[in-house]
Formats: C-alpha cells, sequence, structure tokens
C-alpha cells in the first residue's frame, strides 16, 4: 500500500549542480518559453535494475532544477506494490550523492498521497454511492472518478485497467501474479500547490515545505489521516429504509413515501437536477439555492449507507504506509 505515489522537487542548485546534471542524465528536449526566452532543458535518470525513469529538467540562467517521480515505479518498476518510505529516502540519497546536491533542501511541488485497497467488487461498482461533495467538481472519465478544486485532486480509479491500458516511461507496467486476479481500487489524494502541501503538513507560516520535511514520521502520519479524511468527506449516505411504526394519517403517510422515493431515486440524481436547476435559471437567489437544497437534508438526518461502502470503508481503513 503506497503513501507517497508522486513527487515534483524544486531547488536553486547554483552552476556547479548544474554541471553535474548535465554530465548524469540523458537529454530529451530542449523548451524554449515565448515569453520569458528561459530555455529548460529535459532528460532523465535511468533505473538500470527496473528499467524505469525518473524526470529531471533543468534551466542554466536561473540554476534550477525541477525532479518529477513516481517512487514506487521508479524503484521497483511499477506501483501497484509498494516501496517503503526508507526506500524513498534511499532513492533520494542517492540522486544527491549523483548531482552532488542535497535533496533533503528542496522544495516540494506536488505531492500524490496514495493507497490501493483489495475490494469485493470492481471499482466501478462503488462509484453511484460516492455523491457530491461541496466546493468539489465531480466528474467521471472512464473507470475513473474525480473530485477537483482548487490546489487538490481527488481520484478514485480501477489500477488493474490502468495498469493493462497505460504505457509509461520505460514501458507498460506489469501486475505482480499475487495480484493479477484481484480487485484493486486506488484512492489517491494530489496536493497541486505548495500551499495544500503546507497545509497537509503543518508547516509554519511563511515556510515551503522541503523534502525533508515531507519524510518525518510526523509529517507522514498527518498525510496518512489526510488521506483518510479526504476520503470520509465525500457522501456516501444513500441508503433509507422506510418506517411507518411512528406516523400517523395520510400526511404523515405521504410524507414518508416521498422521502423513501427520493431515496430510490438517488442522492446523486437529484444532486445533478439541483444544479442543472441552477444552470437554468431556476434557482437565482442564494435563499432558494439554499432552500432548494434542503430537499438533500433526508439523506444526513436518516440515511445509511449501503453495504458495498460499508465493506469499502473498512478496506480504505486497513490502508497503512510501509515504512520499513
Amino acid at each position: 500500500m503506497h503513501l507517497i505515489d508522486w513527487l515534483t522537487t524544486y531547488s536553486i542548485v547554483g552552476r556547479d549542480t548544474i554541471r553535474q546534471v548535465e554530465d548524469a542524465i540523458t537529454p530529451v528536449s530542449k523548451v524554449e518559453l515565448f515569453e520569458t526566452g528561459l530555455v529548460y532543458h529535459n532528460g532523465y535518470v535511468n533505473n538500470t535494475k527496473t528499467g524505469r525513469k525518473l524526470g529531471v529538467s533543468y534551466n542554466k540562467e536561473r540554476e534550477s532544477i525541477s525532479v518529477k517521480v513516481c517512487p514506487n515505479k521508479f524503484i521497483l518498476g511499477n506501483n501497484v506494490e509498494e516501496a517503503s518510505i526508507r526506500d524513498v529516502n534511499f532513492m533520494f540519497n542517492d540522486l544527491s550523492n549523483l548531482f552532488s546536491y542535497d535533496f533533503g533542501t528542496a522544495m516540494v511541488k506536488r505531492l500524490d498521497v496514495t493507497h490501493t485497497a483489495q475490494t469485493e467488487y470492481t471499482p466501478l461498482a462503488y462509484y453511484p454511492y460516492m455523491c457530491y461533495q461541496d466546493k468539489f467538481d465531480r466528474h467521471q472519465r472512464d473507470t475513473s472518478l474525480y473530485y477537483q478544486k482548487q490546489g487538490i485532486t481527488k481520484l478514485f480509479y480501477d489500477k488493474v485497467n490502468e495498469v493493462s491500458s497505460r504505457k509509461t516511461w520505460g514501458g507498460r507496467q506489469r501486475i505482480p501474479s499475487e495480484l493479477a486476479d484481484k480487485n484493486l481500487f486506488r484512492f489517491e489524494v494530489r496536493l497541486n500547490s505548495t500551499k495544500q502541501i503546507n497545509k497537509a503538513i503543518a508547516m509554519p507560516v511563511g515556510q515551503q515545505a522541503t523534502l525533508i520535511d515531507i519524510m518525518q514520521d510526523s509529517s507522514i502520519e498527518q498525510l496518512q489521516k489526510l488521506w483518510i479524511n479526504e476520503y470520509n468527506n465525500i457522501p456516501k449516505m444513500t441508503e433509507i429504509p422506510f418506517d411507518f411504526t411512528n406516523k400517523q394519517g395520510a400526511r404523515e403517510f405521504k410524507e414518508e413515501i416521498i422521502q423513501v422515493a427520493l431515496a430510490n431515486y438517488g442522492r446523486k440524481n437529484i444532486e445533478e437536477l439541483y444544479k442543472y436547476a441552477i444552470d437554468c435559471g431556476t434557482l437565482k437567489t442564494r435563499k432558494q439555492i439554499y432552500d432548494a437544497k434542503k430537499i438533500l437534508d433526508v439523506f444526513d438526518t436518516r440515511a445509511q449507507k449501503c453495504y458495498i461502502i460499508q465493506e469499502l470503508d473498512e478496506k480504505i481503513k486497513a490502508c497503512e504506509p510501509k515504512l520499513m
């Protein structure tokens, strides 16, 4: 089970390190930015044991380098299995020696926090019960479900499908034989801004998270909590059992039928109609929008989770980072 599945770092390193980077990487491309005239050189470092590559971009004028890497893939050859936090530290130590630069001081610009759960059903079976979350844009693309807002992306996807259909640097991945017939449900939290990364590990105001900050035990614990909380924050209460035992008369009978009918129609479908009504101009004022959304209150006060979401909750809860 992975915790850190992607890292992008940025560093101002000085001219001597730039020369070592030039000598150490395999060049791929050169890009000149039209507006600034700055030239960025792109290449990679290859892991001969796995055939996987670690991306490097450098700029001579600014004496800067950026590293982009999926540690699990680079170290193990795939990111279905998990590289330990210790192995990730060793990887950056080796890179520090190669470039004569301490990557512990590198700023972290993007960080993906990830685990893969073995579930009873394929990931697609769970998506209908993943409802809309306030301030996030929810959309599905093929076998992936996205929740996005500025600075953060939450992503559910079918890891088996992703491995079998996607070619990456170093060629197509292979699922380890012991996992080949499993349902692999990936939940990923992508922190796409320094603001979100700093917030995730509670960096002091005015300080930027570095690689050594991210690798601290306390930070790993906070990132794990973030991952769990971001999963839990997505509403999944959709099942409303009917109950006439405490109802009296036709009016209360009708109210109960309406609430059960709402559940049968589906929380997600109601949320989509609510958004559509806003787009159509049916709901114009803040009060109208607020009052209309109360139709969903029944899901928060009475609804339960269906049994497959309860199963997924347990599998998510059981995921833990591998430290050694």
